[in-house]
């Protein structure tokens, strides 16, 4: 038996702490002067890319996130909006491949959350009530409205916070959880 290195574990916070815009450059070295809008629509062409390798377009999605300007939020809103899967007649290759798109729009949608800009609530909420979307991608929209907790978002969670033949289970609880975090929020700020 051939004993194997073991690879330290990846934790959702490791995962999402790239930086890299390319295989030798990375935004953080380089400074945010260094990026415009050319630059950041570029950067965006490689996400939508989709001949272009899992690894590349993580490094446009987390390079997006990391210059964090409105440009990027609108890239990062356009291509959540824009992106579809596959509809469930497709072949088993193209469902694979629309597997692989809902994981990245769900990786969109919870570094949307993060930047925690109000520029991308229409997005979110237009994408979780959409019921045609991947249900890992509605489920992170609504853990994202949560994280930006922005009042407004409340009337969408609430009509997706019960489980219906429109709104799965995951989907469902993940809305009550968000609901619950803008309320925490609220009262913790009346609080102070």
């Amino acid at each position: 038996r051939i004993a194997r290195r073991r690879r330290p574990a990846r934790t959702r916070t490791h995962c999402h702490a790239h930086s890299h815009t390319g295989p030798s450059q990375s935004y953080t070295a380089l400074g945010m002067a260094a990026v415009d809008d050319a630059e950041l629509e570029r950067v965006a062409r490689v996400l939508r890319d989709e001949a272009a390798g899992v690894e590349q377009r993580h490094r446009a999605l987390f390079t997006l996130r990391n210059v964090h300007t409105a440009t990027s939020v609108r890239l990062l809103c356009e291509y959540l909006a824009s992106a579809r899967a596959a509809s469930t007649t497709a072949t088993a290759s193209a469902a694979v491949d629309a597997g692989h798109d809902a994981l990245l729009r769900h990786e969109v949608a919870y570094v949307l959350g993060q930047l925690g800009d109000d520029a991308a609530l229409d997005t979110l909420e237009r994408v979780l009530a959409d019921t045609r979307e991947h249900a890992m991608v509605r489920h992170e929209c609504g853990e994202s409205l949560g994280a930006i907790g922005a009042a407004r978002s409340v009337d969408v969670l609430r009509r997706h916070a019960a489980v219906s033949a429109t709104c799965p289970r995951e989907v469902a609880e993940t809305c009550t959880l968000a609901l619950d975090r803008i309320e925490w929020h609220r009262q913790k700020q009346q609080q102070q």
